[in-house]
Parts: structure tokens; C-alpha cells; sequence
């Protein structure tokens, strides 16, 4: 009965440490060690940004699948007559429907999220982006209360043009230029040169 036992456990020892070869094969494998590599090499900024990007993308995925279509509508579109408009008016900022509104808007995010990152760091980040988001709502509450309107908005438009006003704010010096355009026609301009 030992021996058996003894037999049966060396066999079950020379299988867990295959099993354990390789997960650390796995685990270390080429794809994981790249993809580490570059989080660890990315600003608390871009971080954040990779997080609020996967959100909305997952999202933007759930706007597709029709079984979610009530759900969608009700907490992540932003409308005076929904049935959770407080709610709504922060999730909605994880919305877009569009994939030109969606790769646009996460484009602009991660264009500025290094800079914003360092100057407000990931925490103030977080809750500038999230107030511009809720606050971009409210105002298209209003102004769909004034016109009596009762279509749906959705999108992180509101929090993205916020966060690009605080780096112009911040930074009027700095260069900036419309992607994709610049390599048509060359141009640039400064945040200060351009006056209201």
C-alpha cells in the first residue's frame, strides 16, 4: 500500500512540474512579455486612457448585440425622458454608436493623455474626464428641454473637447494639428492663436 502510494505520488510529481514547464512557457511566452513590456513602459496618463478606451469599446460592442438594445438606450444614451437620466448622464460618456465617433474620439483621448496625465496626474485626470462628461451632458439636457427634443445623445465628445481645452489651456504654446490632414497639407497651429 506505500509503495503504491510512494509510485503514485512520484508519477503526480513528474506531472505537476510538466504542468508547471509549461505555464511558465505560457506565461512567459512572446505575446504576454510584449504586451507587459509595453504597459509598464506607458504614463499613468495612457494608462488611464487604455482603461477608458477598453470601457468604451466594450461599449461600443454592447450597442450591437440586440438583446442589449432596451438596456443601451435606457442607461447609456443621454435624454430628458429616459428612466435613469442621472445615471445615463455619466454612462453615456462610455458610448458611441458610430465607429467614425468612436475611433475619433478614443484617437483624440490618447493623443492627449500623456500630457494631460502628467499635469493632473491619473486620479484628477479620472474625475476631470468624468465631470466633462457628466457636465457636457447636462448641457444637452437643457438644451433639449429648451427645444423640446427628446432623441438621444451619446458619446465622450463633451469629455474629450474638455480635456482638449485644458491641455490648450494649459500648453497655448504648443502645436497642434487636424491627424491625417497634415500629412496632405502641411499646417500647425497654437491653441493661443487662435482668439474668440
Amino acid at each position: 500500500m506505500i509503495w503504491q502510494y510512494e509510485k503514485l505520488r512520484t508519477h503526480a510529481q513528474k506531472i505537476m512540474g510538466w504542468v508547471e514547464s509549461q505555464q511558465n512557457k505560457v506565461k512567459f511566452g512572446g505575446i504576454r512579455q510584449h504586451a507587459n513590456a509595453m504597459w509598464n513602459n506607458m504614463s499613468s496618463g495612457e494608462k488611464l486612457a487604455a482603461g477608458i478606451i477598453a470601457l468604451n469599446t466594450i461599449v461600443f460592442a454592447a450597442w450591437r448585440v440586440p438583446a442589449l438594445e432596451s438596456v443601451m438606450i435606457k442607461y447609456f444614451s443621454s435624454s430628458p425622458v429616459s428612466g435613469a437620466s442621472s445615471l445615463s448622464m455619466l454612462l453615456s460618456t462610455f458610448s458611441h454608436y458610430s465607429l467614425l465617433h468612436y475611433a475619433a474620439n478614443m484617437y483624440v483621448l490618447w493623443s492627449f493623455s500623456t500630457v494631460m496625465g502628467s499635469v493632473l496626474g491619473k486620479e484628477q485626470m479620472l474625475g476631470f474626464y468624468l465631470s466633462a462628461g457628466v457636465i457636457s451632458s447636462f448641457t444637452s439636457y437643457c438644451f433639449k428641454i429648451i427645444k423640446k427634443s427628446a432623441r438621444p445623445s451619446i458619446g465622450a465628445s463633451g469629455a474629450i473637447i474638455a480635456l482638449l481645452g485644458a491641455t490648450c489651456i494649459t500648453f497655448p504654446n504648443s502645436k497642434l494639428q487636424i491627424a491625417f490632414i497634415g500629412d496632405i497639407i502641411p499646417h500647425s497651429f497654437t491653441a493661443d492663436s487662435v482668439r474668440i
